[in-house]
C-alpha cells in the first residue's frame, strides 16, 4: 500500500490542478465513480478517495493503473493539459467549403488559393501594425503570413496543398 506522504508541495504548474485534482476530474469526466475505478484498478474505494483528496501520491506502477483504467495517457494523467496543445477543430462551415473547393478543376484550385493567400497576408500586416502600435512584439501564429503568395513569379510552389507547410489539403 501507497506511504503517506509528510510533503506539502505545491502543484508543479501555478494555477495548475493537483493531481488529485486532476484524477477526480478524468474520473468524473469517463463517469465512473470512485468505486468503479477502484474495481477496475483493483483496489478500494478509500484508496482512490485518498489519492484524490492529495492524502496520498500515486506510485508509478498506481499512476499507470489509473491512467489504463482511464484511457488516458500517463503524460495526460500526470501533468496539466497545456494550453498552446489545446486545438481548435474547423468549423463545419469551413469543411463544407473546402469539399467544394477539392471539387473544383485544379486551376481553378490554385486561383482560389492564391486569392485566400493574398486575404491572408493582408491580414497579417493589419495584425503586426495593430500590434506594433499597441507596443506588442513577436506575434505568434503568423506563419501563412510567408505564403507562396509572398513568393516571387516563377518560384516553387507547394503542389496543390497548404501554402505554409505544403501539406496536401485536398487528398
Amino acid at each position: 500500500m501507497p506511504r503517506v506522504s509528510r510533503l506539502k508541495l505545491p502543484p508543479l504548474e501555478p494555477g495548475g490542478e493537483t493531481l488529485g485534482e486532476r484524477v477526480a476530474r478524468l474520473r468524473k469526466e469517463r463517469g465512473y465513480t470512485q468505486v468503479e475505478l477502484a474495481d477496475k484498478i483493483g483496489i478500494i474505494q478509500t484508496i482512490v478517495s485518498a489519492i484524490e483528496t492529495n492524502v496520498l501520491k500515486l506510485s508509478a506502477e498506481m499512476a499507470v493503473r489509473f491512467a489504463l483504467a482511464l484511457g488516458v495517457s500517463t503524460d495526460e494523467l500526470l501533468f496539466a493539459p497545456r494550453k498552446e496543445r489545446a486545438v481548435r477543430k474547423p468549423s463545419r462551415k469551413v469543411l463544407r467549403r473546402l469539399e467544394q473547393i477539392a471539387a473544383l478543376p485544379p486551376t481553378q484550385q490554385t486561383t482560389l488559393l492564391r486569392t485566400i493567400d493574398t486575404f491572408l497576408e493582408g491580414a497579417a500586416v493589419r495584425l503586426a501594425r495593430r500590434c506594433a502600435r499597441a507596443g506588442l512584439r513577436g506575434v505568434s501564429g503568423l506563419a501563412w503570413a510567408k505564403s507562396p503568395a509572398t513568393l516571387r513569379p516563377g518560384a516553387a510552389r507547394p503542389k496543390d496543398g497548404d501554402p505554409a507547410t505544403g501539406s496536401p489539403l485536398f487528398g
